[in-house]
């Protein structure tokens, strides 16, 4: 989404964590960066940013910024779904292994 946006727009963009996560393209190199805050998505804080020489009206930084808070949105969901899954997992395995272990110590007597 982001490198067509920035084929489109001819300016480079990409999305920028607080904790240096960054995603996105540098089409072409950008000297200088423009952030646009998106807020906290996924426990981050995230800012799309966008180069600093080339001049993006405000409505199509609005409309890829919409588009960039659903996608870390979309993100932060399938990762908080995989973390529940292997929790899961984690948890089902354990009551199989517990199964287990008292199953082999009951004695079963002469049917």
């Amino acid at each position: 989404m982001l490198e067509a946006w920035a084929t489109s727009e001819q300016c480079a963009v990409r999305l920028q964590s607080a904790r240096g996560i960054t995603v996105g393209t540098t089409f072409p190199d950008a000297a200088q960066w423009r952030a646009h805050p998106l807020g906290a998505l996924g426990g981050d804080q995230w800012s799309l940013e966008l180069d600093a020489s080339i001049g993006v009206p405000p409505a199509r930084v609005n409309a890829l910024s919409i588009a960039a808070v659903a996608l870390l949105a979309a993100d932060a969901e399938g990762a908080a779904a995989a973390q529940e899954l292997a929790e899961r997992y984690e948890e089902i395995d354990l009551l199989y292994r517990v199964g287990d272990l008292l199953g082999s110590a009951v004695r079963i007597e002469d049917a």
